[in-house]
Parts: C-alpha cells; sequence; structure tokens
C-alpha cells in the first residue's frame, strides 16, 4: 500500500506529466501528419528524449527500492507487429495516441472520453480471446533491473546526455505558452521516470489492461494508477489554460471514430503489450527488444491510414 507522501508525490509528478504534454503538444498522429507533409522528425525524436529521461531518472531509484520495478524483458513475435500497426491505425482514427488522447481531454473535448471506453472494450475484447494465440512473454527480467556493467553504462550515457539536454535548453531561452518539444520531453521523462521507480509501469493504456484484469478475476484494481491518470489529465488542464485552448465541449459527430479508434487501440494494446505510452516511458528505457519493433509498426501503422485517408478525400473532392 503507497504511503501518503508517495502518493502526493505521484500525483504532483502526474500533474507536471500533463502539463508538460499540453504544452509540448506531443502525439504520434500529429508527428506523422507533419512528417507525411515534409515536416521535420522532431517530435519523433522528442519521444526518444523522453526515453532517455525515463531511463536517467529512475534507473538508480529502481535499483535502491526493494522489487523489480522495470518493465519486462519482451521477445518480439509476430502479434507485436500486428499489434503495432493496429494500434497506429486505431490512433490515426481516432485522431491522436495516447498522448494525444490525453491532451485533447485535458483541453476539454469528452467526445475523447469514447476513446477511453473503445481502449477498455478493445483490451477486453482482446483478453477473451488471448487463449487462442501465444503471447510475447514477459516473464524474464530488465538487464537494467540489477547494478550490473550494461546497468551502470546505461545510466552514465543516459545521464551525460541528460546534462547536455539541460544545458541547451538553457542556452535556448525561449520562453512562451508553446513549448519546445524537446523541453516537454525532459519534464516528461523527469517526472514519468520517478512514476516509472515508485509504482513500475503505471501508463494508463497498461492501467486499464490490468484493471481489467484484475476485475475479472474478482479483485480490486489498483487506485494508485486511477490517482495518477486524474492527476495527468488535470496537469493537461492547466497547460491547455495556460494555451487558451481548454473549452469543455462535447464534439457527439465524433464519438463514433473515437469508439472505433479508441477500441482498436485497445485490441493492439493488449496484443503489444501497452500502448505508444507504455513503449516510450517503459520498454524501450528497459532494453525491452520488442519495443522497437512495436513502435516502428505502430509510426508505419498511423502513417499508412493517414496517407490512404488524404488520398480518399482528394479523390472525393476531384
Amino acid at each position: 500500500m503507497s504511503t501518503p507522501t508517495v502518493l502526493v508525490i505521484s500525483a504532483l509528478c502526474g500533474v507536471g506529466f500533463g502539463y508538460a504534454a499540453q504544452r509540448g503538444s506531443l502525439c504520434v498522429v500529429s508527428a506523422t501528419e507533419a512528417l507525411l507533409e515534409g515536416g521535420s522528425p522532431r517530435v519523433f525524436l522528442s519521444f526518444l528524449r523522453c526515453s532517455v529521461w525515463v531511463a536517467a531518472i529512475s534507473l538508480p531509484l529502481a535499483w535502491a527500492i526493494p522489487g523489480d520495478q522495470l518493465d519486462g524483458f519482451a521477445v518480439p513475435t509476430l502479434f507485436t507487429v500486428v499489434g503495432g500497426l493496429l494500434f497506429g491505425i486505431g490512433a490515426a482514427i481516432n485522431g491522436g495516441c495516447s498522448f494525444g488522447t490525453l491532451i485533447r481531454l485535458g483541453s476539454g473535448d469528452a467526445s475523447f472520453l469514447a476513446t477511453l471506453a473503445g481502449l477498455a472494450f478493445g483490451i477486453l475484447l482482446e483478453q477473451q480471446a488471448s487463449h487462442l494465440h501465444p503471447m510475447a512473454a514477459h516473464s524474464s527480467r530488465s538487464p537494467l533491473e540489477d547494478v550490473a556493467v550494461i546497468g551502470v553504462l546505461a545510466l552514465l550515457a543516459a545521464t551525460a546526455f541528460c546534462v547536455r539536454e539541460l544545458i541547451v535548453d538553457f542556452r535556448r531561452h525561449r520562453r512562451g505558452p508553446r513549448w519546445p518539444p524537446e523541453r516537454a520531453a525532459m519534464v516528461m521523462g523527469a517526472t514519468g521516470g520517478l512514476l516509472y521507480a515508485l509504482h513500475g509501469s503505471w501508463a494508463y493504456t497498461l492501467a486499464i489492461d490490468r484493471g481489467l484484469a484484475v476485475m475479472m478475476s474478482g479483485g480490486i484494481p489498483n487506485a494508485d494508477l486511477a490517482l495518477i491518470f486524474l492527476a495527468c489529465l488535470a496537469g493537461a488542464a492547466l497547460g491547455a489554460r495556460r494555451l487558451h485552448r481548454f473549452r469543455p465541449r462535447l464534439n457527439l459527430p465524433d464519438v463514433p471514430k473515437h469508439l472505433l479508434g479508441g477500441t482498436i487501440m485497445g485490441v493492439a494494446a493488449a496484443l503489444v503489450p501497452g500502448g505508444n505510452d507504455v513503449l516510450v516511458l517503459h520498454a524501450l528505457p528497459a532494453l525491452s527488444p520488442h519495443a522497437p519493433v512495436a513502435y516502428l509498426g505502430l509510426v508505419a501503422g498511423a502513417a499508412g491510414a493517414l496517407w490512404l485517408s488524404a488520398r480518399l478525400r482528394s479523390r472525393a473532392a476531384v
């Protein structure tokens, strides 16, 4: 059971995480759209920055805290690739990935609640059918879980990178309502890394998966993870107010696409397991080999769906 101090720290980290995500507008779907239009891969590189920050913060704390905090070591399978592709397609239909959904909910768009409902429904569907296929094994521990040569080298490299990022951000001296993606990644990685060390894998797509599995077995889901998600949502709302984009609304015409996209994302999240939030915040920092495979599949799925959508709109206009 978490102590009140840990819960307060976790809530503050959640608020900081959501605030940074909103200020930096980090979303795989919008980043893929920009890339297809000839834009910069800056946001994608920021997701990798976020993973490095998570490693730099979480590794020493995970070594100090008893138990296995880091994500499991999983070998990629065909279902890893399929899950990644499906998640990208679902995110494109939804109009936002895991981070994008949090950002838009925080800005007041209640229609994205249908995405959460779809996620839960899709995960539940896949859980009921999981006996039909072999899942990726998560029994082995991450090679970074214990203090060893590879872990020390990874920590030194991550720390050196983060120090460099702090210096570059200080020299940038950019002020304003919008944050550069590098600064958003820095705050998201630092707060997410602390949450990782305190709670293990905490990202909400995996939390929904685990919560449903516990409820199906007659147990009570972990309330700490629900608190973290609500804190992230509150932080995203604060960030939206700072950007003058917070406006409570319900776009009813968008509900069906969010429900469909969320359902596809839910099935995919159960296959991977987890969405892009889990891959960036947990699996990549733990050096799990399934993470880059799933992430590349996710980006390919989102890019393919967005390209096809643009072609269809173009032909319809003609």
